[in-house]
């Protein structure tokens, strides 16, 4: 028996009252509720049955907790994968190995000169500040989905490398002004993480963002 609009939207803001809060996981297990109530449905249960049982096959005991930790620790493997599967790529692109010897050479030519490091950090930080504000402009999307949620955090840690790099010195080492040469280091060292992440974030959207649109669209 197949459901109608109606049923599937019914089930859908049933599962977020029960707490299912990221739509990526919730169009996964709406999926599977709504085929499973329907085979029940042509097996003689009633609707609201047919929902009940369902949702106690997935592991329904008052809430979906425990269901929502698991799926959330398979989107973070899963970003981890990816993401390692773009930082291998960064070393065999064309177009990512230029921009690096690019990045490396300006910072071998000009490491004396203290004005261009500091834009290449700044311009490090910059991808940070796009990716952070383009998340608050679209953050129906970004940080209430786990998937992306996952990819954002990814951004964050390579945020905290940078701060590892610059503080860490300077609270304990009492190093107040940072050489040069050290700050050009740092900057070849973190361009990696922050273009992979950048790179990572974005393909992870376009990716989630056309199962978002055929869920609002329903």
């Amino acid at each position: 028996m197949e459901l109608t609009k109606e049923q599937i939207q019914y089930i859908d803001h049933r599962l977020e009252n029960e707490g299912v809060k990221y739509w990526d996981i919730r169009i996964e297990i709406l999926d599977h509720v709504v085929s499973d109530v329907e085979k029940r449905m042509d097996n003689e249960e009633s609707f609201d049955d047919a929902i009940k049982n369902s949702f106690i096959f997935l592991g329904h005991n008052g809430n979906f907790d425990d269901l929502l930790k698991s799926r959330q620790k398979l989107y973070q493997r899963l970003n981890n994968k990816s993401f390692l599967k773009e930082f291998k790529l960064f070393f065999t692109s064309f177009k990512s190995v230029f921009s690096y010897m690019l990045i490396i050479l300006i910072c071998y030519l000009f490491q004396d000169e203290r004005l261009i490091i500091k834009i290449l950090i700044a311009s490090s930080l910059s991808a940070f500040t796009l990716v952070t504000v383009f998340s608050l402009v679209h953050s129906k999307k970004v940080f209430k989905s786990a998937s992306l949620l996952a990819n954002f955090n990814f951004l964050s840690i390579s945020l905290t490398l940078l701060n590892c790099f610059i503080f860490f010195p300077r609270v304990f080492m009492d190093i107040d002004k940072l050489p040069n040469e050290y700050l050009a280091l740092v900057v070849v060292i973190i361009y990696p993480f922050f273009y992979v992440s950048y790179i990572n974030f974005f393909k992870g959207y376009k990716k989630i963002n056309a199962s978002y649109l055929k869920l609002i669209k329903e």
